[in-house]
């Protein structure tokens, strides 16, 4: 999905700010 890890911390952030 991600190919930077810039994108990957961004996804992972978005996500977690969805499920808390």
């Amino acid at each position: 999905m991600a190919l930077s890890s810039m994108n990957i911390f961004e996804d992972c952030f978005a996500i977690s700010l969805e499920i808390g």
